[in-house]
């Protein structure tokens, strides 16, 4: 309880002191992410994870939760003066992790990021190797209008009279042969329009 406790304090003073903390984390570096990625996450590829990782506190207990959980209690550990105490499931220790992210100590917006990118709901997870898909934007695709000038040609070309007829209407295939037929079947030969 005492781990879950101070991640929970140390969010509280990673969110009460983050005024302005948005993208990634200054001292987190890739190589300092791919580290937490693969010595307290999970799967294939090794990703940040809500739940279900196991550590051992500062009082050499073992423990179970998230990666932003672990990151928590590297920093406790760093901050306890503890830096080669074991603490990811599989016997690192904050000194490890400060050598993978290019000697830069873990910071509390470093904790909040691994929190803000563990895959919950609503939020990215963060795995090795893997740089996230952006989601496309769709291009807004225009319904074409037909103008005033349009509805005269098709009435001139594909109609009797220069009248819009549903039938009766004479014209060439792309192969050349002669049809008569309905307005919409002459369109859809030349235009490929559905009908």
């Amino acid at each position: 309880m005492k781990e879950s406790l101070l991640a929970v304090i140390i969010l509280g003073l990673v969110l009460a002191n983050s005024v302005a903390i948005a993208g990634a984390s200054p001292d987190l570096t890739e190589t300092g992410k791919d580290w937490l990625a693969m010595h307290a996450g999970s799967g294939t590829p090794k990703c940040y994870q809500t739940s279900g990782i196991p550590f051992t506190d500062t009082d050499g207990l073992p423990q179970e939760g998230s990666t932003g959980d672990v990151a928590g209690m590297l920093y406790i550990a760093h901050f306890e003066g503890k830096d080669d105490m074991a603490i990811t499931g599989d016997g690192y220790s904050y000194n490890d992790f400060k050598a993978a992210n290019e000697n830069n100590d873990l910071t509390e917006p470093d904790i909040k990021w691994v929190f803000d990118n563990e895959g919950g709901e609503g939020e990215p997870q963060y795995c090795i190797g893997v740089t996230p898909t952006p989601t496309p934007t769709p291009t807004p695709t225009s319904t074409p209008t037909l103008t005033g000038a349009g509805k005269d040609w098709l009435a001139t070309y594909a109609g009797v009279d220069n009248c819009f007829k549903t039938s009766g209407i004479s014209y060439k295939d792309a192969d050349g042969v002669s049809h008569t037929g309905a307005r919409p079947a002459m369109l859809q030969t030349h235009y490929l329009l559905p009908i």
